[in-house]
């Protein structure tokens, strides 16, 4: 989790100086990077809030499935999508079937 909340202490000095500074165009790519960040970091703390719940057997099981069985929606204010299998949502590039 370090990995994730490194880069969002980062962005938010930055975010800071920029307001600071009156640089708001740069500011709001901040704002973009910290709403990734969040994105990320509250994806990964769900994923070990349920290994921790219901163990790694079932949670592999829980997240195995087929891509052809998986549904890619855009995320709101990113770049990336969010994938729906069952009642896990995965993070990652956008990805449409065809």
């Amino acid at each position: 989790m370090a990995a994730e909340h490194g880069p969002r202490g980062l962005n938010l000095d930055a975010r800071k100086h920029c307001e600071a500074v009156g640089d708001f165009v740069t500011k709001n790519i901040f704002e973009e990077f910290l709403t990734d960040e969040d994105g990320h970091i509250d994806f990964f703390e769900t994923q070990l809030d349920l290994i921790a719940k219901l163990g790694e057997e079932k949670y592999v099981q829980l997240n195995a499935s087929k891509m052809d069985e998986a549904e890619w929606l855009p995320a709101r204010g990113t770049r990336h999508g969010v994938c729906r299998t069952g009642s896990n949502i995965h993070r990652g590039p956008i990805w449409r079937p065809r």
